[in-house]
């Protein structure tokens, strides 16, 4: 059989195999029958055949046997090893079944091969041996079966890892489509938002000087008023009640035009208190203040529908395979905007040191970011406070992401990072359990720690660190 990578023994003899195996070697020697009973096998010899019928069982003396494997596709693995005390044969000799693996030597080896007719005597002819015999059969079944828990729970550790693998190469998948999805309704939303930016820039440039013939010497100041207007509703709403006051003959329909304009403005429009119509050109005036008024709306709201693009584009951009430099806050206020709709129903507390640089995957930055503020957020009741610090602690960016839920239950504590665990179970808060999994995970890649500590009052508070990025050497260029 050609050479193969040898795995470590399973199965080894303790003290009471080794003296076992002593006096059995002693006792063959001084029993010229025994001795015909003793069996060398060298290098590549194999006393047993996968598939064939076996009748002997084999208690290695001296060397070692290993066994081996055919695998259902092609290819043979190597099982187990055994040495000095251990017995091999044992399945097939006592189910008479074929042999389940072969077994070939590995080194020379010498064993002592005990057949059907040999075993029965064992008791009456020789009872020392018999003794030594079932003693070796003792403590290698009980040898095989601790391997065979160690197997099993090695087994159940691989399995675990081999299944978060998957949710994580699943999630990522769907992340990767997702961003693909985000990039194209970004790039279609930002032509339409580029142009009314660019049309709005134009129409305040050409709109003042068409309309100050339907207000000659007022147009400009008016026009000027609605672009500086911040729209207030709160001042607009006491403004409301003073103008009801002054003029109490006019449409609440027209005082609240007016309301909006700035109070110096409004007796242009409305003339002295007491006036039951609006001036000659008040009309004209509050279509110039409101025109003005709705291009400065219509810029702003384009400006941050500019923005978001410009943030949904970095936050799905396509995962990046070696480590970069990244600014925590940077990467934590584009992860701000995206989730706004969420973090809107509570209160936020951001204090986030800039210049905070890692050294890490900036999409796996961004990834933990999203599930530990959404995990938050939806932890709360609507009016929560969601409070996020970044800063630096002995070489370390920390980073504590808080709310003011219920917390975790104590019995639940252990199991918050097993994969598909999850105690969002209904409603719009159901979940598949891989978030804080896959955050874990992610971290550790990133060679970052995650800790979970109770907040006081309620709530939790999960901390992520990482090293902080190395400055770049400065080179001395001085004679």
């Amino acid at each position: 059989m050609s050479e193969r990578a040898s795995p470590e023994s399973l199965f080894t003899a303790d003290a009471l195999s080794e003296s076992a195996v002593e006096a059995i070697q002693h006792l063959v020697a001084a029993n010229p029958e025994l001795m015909s009973h003793l069996r060398d096998f060298a290098v590549g010899a194999r006393p047993i055949e996968e598939g064939a019928p076996n009748h002997r069982l084999f208690v290695i003396l001296e060397g070692a046997l290993a066994l081996f494997k055919n695998l259902p596709g092609g290819g043979v693995i190597e099982v187990s090893r055994h040495g000095r005390g251990d017995l091999v044969g044992v399945h097939s000799f006592a189910t008479d079944n074929r042999s389940f693996c072969t077994a070939e030597a590995v080194e020379p080896t010498r064993a002592l091969r005990l057949g059907p007719s040999l075993l029965e005597s064992l008791p009456t002819n020789y009872p020392e041996l018999h003794r030594l015999v079932q003693r070796l059969i003792v403590a290698n079944l009980a040898m095989r079966y601790r391997s065979a828990v160690q197997l099993q729970v090695q087994l159940s550790e691989a399995n675990r890892e081999l299944t978060e693998t998957r949710n994580r190469l699943i999630h990522q998948e769907k992340l990767a489509v997702l961003g693909q999805l985000a990039a194209g309704v970004a790039h279609e939303v930002n032509n339409p938002v580029a142009a009314i930016l660019r049309h709005s820039d134009t129409l305040k440039e050409l709109l003042p000087p068409l309309l100050e013939s339907a207000a000659p010497g007022l147009a400009a100041e008016f026009w000027r008023a609605g672009l500086d207007s911040p729209g207030s509703l709160a001042t607009q709403r006491e403004a409301m009640e003073a103008l009801t006051a002054a003029y109490p003959a006019l449409p609440r329909a027209a005082l609240r035009q007016v309301a909006a304009i700035p109070p110096d403005l409004r007796t242009k429009v409305l003339g002295k208190p007491g006036a039951t119509s609006v001036t000659a050109n008040g009309t004209a005036l509050i279509a110039i203040f409101e025109c003005a008024f709705l291009l400065r709306h219509m810029g702003t709201g384009a400006h941050q529908i500019s923005h978001l693009v410009k943030k949904l584009k970095e936050y799905a951009r396509p995962a990046s395979i070696d480590p970069e430099v990244v600014d925590i806050r940077e990467s934590i206020e584009g992860t701000f905007v995206v989730l706004n709709p969420l973090i809107n129903r509570h209160q936020l507390s951001a204090m986030l040191t800039p210049g905070l640089n890692v050294s890490a995957r900036a999409t796996s930055l961004t990834q933990i970011w999203t599930n530990l503020i959404k995990n938050a957020c939806e932890a709360m009741e609507s009016g929560g406070t969601l409070s996020v610090r970044a800063f630096a602690n002995n070489g370390r960016a920390l980073v504590e992401i808080q709310d003011t839920g219920p917390g975790i239950p104590e019995e639940l504590k252990h199991r918050i990072f097993e994969v598909n665990f999850t105690t969002k179970t209904g409603g719009e808060n159901f979940g598949l359990g891989l978030g804080l999994s896959i955050t874990r995970s992610l971290i550790n890649e990133n060679d970052g720690v995650l800790e979970l500590t109770e907040t006081p009052g309620g709530g939790c508070t999960f901390r992520v660190s990482f090293p902080l990025a190395k400055e770049p050497a400065v080179l001395d260029t001085a004679d």
